[in-house]
């Protein structure tokens, strides 16, 4: 984060303003190309200052290699349970889904749903794209098709949104619902 973002959002207010951009090295809010501001140092994106993570939620690096990582490796196996018994002992899986989830006749989108009681989260695991047609498919709907709007916010790839409410839909609800009721206390991992 720039250390000149620490203190108020004027920045994040002022570069969302067309007509304005936040001058890093000047601290302040100005028109381009009418005060003295070195090229590159304009904040042109307000997310360029983003808010500092709440606390507990920083970067945890330990967290990310000996959890994170094989969590989202196991969602392209076959069988993430051999993975989940490997790299987080204890973790059952609940369920993986595979789905149809574009117009290609092979395309699948795939995730799972696993708990780990050793520490106390509940897994909810995506795979990435699979193969070379599927990564056209994405690119072709990101180009020319609407995002969507995302009932959390924001809006999303139209493909995207469908392959998620595709496994949503086919049952991963379901199963984070009756993990949720069983673990209320756990955290929810989401890969």
């Amino acid at each position: 984060m720039h250390k000149l973002c620490q203190f108020d959002r004027t920045d994040f207010i002022c570069a969302s303003n067309v007509n304005f951009r936040w001058c890093i090295v000047q601290n302040t809010c100005a028109v381009p190309f009418t005060t003295f501001c070195p090229l590159g140092q304009y904040v042109t994106d307000p997310y360029e200052c983003p808010d500092p993570p709440r606390n507990g939620y920083e970067f945890d690096e330990k967290f990310a290699k000996t959890k994170a990582l094989p969590l989202m490796a196991a969602a392209y196996s076959t069988n993430p349970q051999a993975c989940l018994t490997n790299a987080l002992g204890g973790a059952q899986l609940k369920r993986q889904l595979n789905v149809h989830c574009d117009s290609s006749a092979t395309d699948t989108c795939s995730g799972f749903t696993a708990v780990s009681t050793s520490d106390q989260a509940i897994i909810v695991s995506f795979r990435g794209t699979s193969a070379q047609w599927q990564l056209v498919l994405e690119g072709a709907d990101s180009i020319f098709k609407a995002k969507q709007p995302f009932v959390a916010g924001g809006s999303v790839d139209a493909y995207f949104y469908s392959a998620f409410y595709a496994l949503w839909n086919a049952g991963m609800k379901d199963d984070l619902l009756t993990l949720k009721a069983a673990h209320p206390s756990y955290q929810l991992w989401v890969k």
